[in-house]
């Protein structure tokens, strides 16, 4: 088993105004590779008691839930992972909310996505290199991607990667265009 340092926690949350992505603060936390099958993780948050009742009700449906954790610092690329709360326990001043997670997505998918997406759309040399850099640092990129899995996993109560990076899970760059206008 490998333990690391949990640097921030994000939960993709739907309150009824669209899916959107929760920041916790951290004020503590330790996120462990279990190594049994390279994709199993158990992650330790200990949060402010006031994320107690969202917690509470997000543990009482026993759903999986999409969340994003870095670890060690924030240079690290967010790690999007299924995970259900497996406990909760109260602190003197905080709760510490204990998940099981399997990773969702890995950083090479998106980036492999994004790179079919523009050389079917006819870039190559300089322009490809150029196209590939705006694109991987557009936020937007991984926003949709995120959406797609929240959606499926509400509505199917699993995940199915491969739905999720057909073509059309990735923005081209007229709609990036569009969004950032």
């Amino acid at each position: 088993m490998k333990t690391f340092k949990l640097y921030s926690l994000q939960m993709l949350l739907d309150e009824g105004e669209g899916v959107y992505l929760k920041n916790i603060p951290l004020d503590d936390g330790l996120i462990v590779n279990k190594e049994v099958d390279g994709q199993s993780w158990l992650i330790d948050a200990v949060v402010s008691t006031k994320y107690k009742d969202l917690f509470e009700r997000l543990s009482e449906k026993q759903e999986q839930i999409l969340i994003e954790v870095v670890i060690t610092n924030e240079s690290n690329f967010p790690a999007t992972m299924t995970a259900t709360i497996r406990q909760m326990t109260t602190l003197s001043k905080q709760i510490s909310v204990l998940f099981t997670g399997s990773l969702a997505v890995r950083k090479d998918q998106i980036v492999n996505t994004i790179l079919k997406q523009i050389v079917r759309e006819g870039y190559s040399g300089e322009e490809l290199l150029t196209e590939f850099t705006k694109r991987t640092s557009v936020e937007g990129v991984t926003t949709v991607l995120k959406e797609r899995l929240y959606k499926q996993l509400q509505q199917t109560g699993s995940l199915d990667i491969d739905a999720v990076f057909e073509e059309s899970a990735l923005p081209s760059k007229q709609s990036l265009q569009k969004n950032n206008d």
